[in-house]
């Protein structure tokens, strides 16, 4: 296991427990993260923008627990009921990629020390390896990204890179 941590330190990071990023773990209440994201997002859901209702509010993995499965509170988002099963497993299109950089750059530690309270591991410098990582390897494999809807899959823009340049 330390062989395998050793070469994935660049992606994992320290705070990262191997045996959750090798096996997964249980999901977390992720209903804890509401009240912070629910502030940063102005009651509106991530994706489409509308308001969002209690009844139809989820907490999403933007980087989708598919192919990561770590909860790490950099990683969500809240998405009303509708785009939260459209997307799916699906990752994000660019302009939601985007979105997520910005919203992180600007609340990335009001969202660690919320999350932190609530006993969420947060380390946005790993989240960020991790949307890098999944990001690159749909970009590899000339993967589709979902825009919005229910079968609305685009090919992801070429400069995705320079999102997380500045």
């Amino acid at each position: 296991m330390r062989y395998v941590r050793q070469q994935n330190l660049d992606i994992l990071g320290e705070a990262t427990d191997l045996n959750s990023f090798l096996f997964g773990t249980e999901r977390a209440v992720l209903s804890m993260a509401r009240p912070v994201l629910m502030k940063i997002q102005q009651s509106r859901c991530f994706y489409c923008r509308a308001v969002l209702t209690a009844a139809a509010t989820q907490v999403d993995h933007f980087v989708p627990w598919a192919r990561y499965p770590v909860d790490l509170g950099h990683n969500f988002v809240l998405a009303d009921s509708r785009c939260n099963a459209e997307k799916g497993d699906r990752l994000p299109a660019y302009e939601h990629l985007e979105t997520w950089v910005k919203r992180n750059a600007t609340h990335g530690d009001e969202i660690a020390d919320e999350l932190a309270k609530a006993g969420i591991m947060t380390e946005l410098a790993v989240s960020n390896r991790i949307t890098y990582w999944a990001y690159e390897q749909t970009q590899a494999a000339r993967g589709l990204t979902w825009l919005r809807g229910k079968d609305a899959m685009i090919p992801l823009e070429e400069d995705w890179r320079l999102l997380f340049t500045s």
